[in-house]
């Protein structure tokens, strides 16, 4: 089916939610549609499937989001999905947010996170359009685990040995270690 935002929901084919079927053609009520749907709490609400007798090793393109501008477009413009909670106050309240926007031009892309605190978001992640990675807070990384710069499994990384030890590794020898006293 098509989603449009001109007039709210448009479907130009059948929309399947567990036992409900929506079948039009035109639009639906103006603004927003919903709907919902009781199901177990382990059970997903909905789910779009989209069938392939021939791809197997390949991802398919099972849904589109796209926002237009009838304006020339610049960096920042986008679609946004969010992710809300309610309970029993009947209160939408976001959670996460996840942006695509426009970076550097037409066709090249960022994708934006954004984590909540009390109401407010907070861009948490970014990864711009030459694969840079921004990250607004700490990145934590098990103890047992390596840091790499040429691939997991590489032979230069950053590696806690012990408690009070970090190594660094290049081209699998050690150069340098740090501990407490630095």
């Amino acid at each position: 089916g098509v989603i449009t935002d001109a007039s709210g929901l448009s479907i130009a084919a059948a929309l399947a939610l567990g036992s409900n079927t929506i079948t039009t053609t035109g639009a639906l009520a103006a603004g927003v549609a919903t709907i919902d749907q009781l199901v177990a709490s382990s059970t997903s609400a909905s789910t779009i499937t989209r069938t392939s007798t021939s791809a197997t090793n390949s991802p398919l393109g099972s849904l589109v989001l796209q926002t237009d501008t009838t304006q020339n477009m610049a960096d920042g413009f986008g679609t946004r999905i969010e992710l809300q909670i309610r309970d029993a106050a009947d209160a939408n309240n976001p959670i996460v947010r996840i942006d695509g926007i426009r970076d550097g031009a037409d066709n090249s892309g960022a994708a934006v996170i954004y984590t909540y605190t009390t109401g407010t978001s907070t861009e948490a992640l970014r990864l711009d359009s030459s694969q840079n990675a921004t990250f607004a807070g700490s990145i934590s990384i098990p103890a047992a685990d390596k840091v790499y710069f040429d691939g997991q499994g590489g032979t230069s990384f950053l590696y806690e040995r012990a408690d009070n030890i970090m190594s660094m590794y290049v081209s699998g020898s050690r150069p340098m270690d740090w501990d407490a006293s630095y």
